[in-house]
């Protein structure tokens, strides 16, 4: 797994961009304003066909992922996506195993 971090207008979404099209995996947004305005930006980068389109956070959670096989999923925002799974807590620390393969 790739960690992105970084303010705000740093180019992350860019940069997640860049990594799912590498992994072929599907880009997952906190909603679907996010997710048009990345489309957006993987038009503007040349990228459109690339990778999968991307989807929302409810989307991912409701099962509605691309293709019956899809396993590689990019989130961004990924503090979001927890506080929407976990309820809206203020998230202090995380930690994060780096896998094997990186």
């Amino acid at each position: 797994m790739k960690i992105i971090a970084g303010g705000r207008r740093t180019g992350k979404t860019t940069k997640l961009i860049m990594q799912a099209v590498k992994i072929h995996s599907q880009i997952v947004c906190m909603d679907h304003l996010a997710v048009n305005h990345t489309k957006s930006m993987i038009n503007i980068l040349g990228l459109r066909g690339l990778l999968p389109p991307p989807i929302t956070y409810r989307e991912l959670l409701e099962g509605k992922m691309e293709g019956t096989d899809r396993k590689n999923i990019s989130i961004d925002d990924a503090q979001v996506f927890l506080r929407n799974i976990l309820g809206n807590v203020k998230i202090d620390a995380i930690s994060i195993e780096k896998e094997d393969n990186e």
